[in-house]
């Protein structure tokens, strides 16, 4: 049904599962509670006023929205969604479908068991209200941010690496063209690196031909290209 294809494309194609372990099995969570917002979409089905627009769903890097035509009963407010209420379709014949086919355990415990599920994996509650004649859900990406930042340090990680992996090689070159009879152990006495490290740096530096070997190891020279 709708709900289904709903949550399939938006875990296909627009939310993540970060991958965790639980002993040797794989797990691989949406990043927003599943049933939650399998509630929160059906929600939008029954609720919705079909003589109003369509249903919107916005894909944000910080948030998702998702928003309904039609508001709420005069009756209850965006507090009192949260507590226990009696429930009031708009649309019976949809909720009793959506009840029967098992997307709806029980009328009017919808929004009780979203708050169960956020607070359950320890995320922030989705944040309710009532804009542009429609009620609408905005649920924050907690965790793809957390997996962006975490990202921007392992980037800043490697670009630092990387500036200093050239640092040290410009200054191999530099050392190579004041002395081209300089050793590798005066190179790693120098750059205070081990011989290991120099051997890495000066095979990187002759496969990018910035330098070559003049004769022998012992009565050689280094020639910067």
């Amino acid at each position: 049904m709708m709900p289904s294809k709903v949550i399939g494309t938006l875990r296909t194609n627009y939310l993540v599962s970060p991958i965790r372990y639980e002993g040797l099995q794989r797990i691989e969570d949406l990043e927003i509670p599943e049933d939650a917002l399998r509630e929160m979409v059906c929600n939008a089905i029954v609720h919705r006023d079909y003589l109003g627009t369509f249903i919107h769903m916005r894909i944000w890097d910080n948030r998702v929205e998702l928003w309904n035509p039609g508001t709420l009963p005069s009756n209850l407010s965006v507090e009192t969604l949260l507590e226990a209420h009696e429930s009031q379709p708009r649309n019976k014949l949809i909720a009793n479908a959506f009840y029967l086919a098992g997307f709806i355990e029980s009328w009017g415990r919808g929004y009780e068991k979203i708050r169960a599920d956020f607070e359950a994996e320890k995320l922030q509650l989705p944040i309710f209200e009532q804009v542009r004649g429609g009620f609408m859900a905005t649920i924050k990406r907690e965790r793809f941010i957390e997996i962006g930042n975490k990202k921007h340090v392992i980037d800043s990680t490697q670009k630092s690496t990387q500036k200093s992996t050239q640092k040290s090689s410009q200054k191999i070159l530099d050392l190579m063209r004041d002395n081209p009879n300089i050793t590798l152990v005066e190179l790693a006495l120098s750059l205070n690196m081990t011989r290991r490290s120099i051997d890495k740096k000066i095979k990187i530096l002759k496969e990018q031909e910035k330098i070559r070997r003049v004769g022998p190891d012992r009565g050689g020279h280094w020639e910067v290209l």
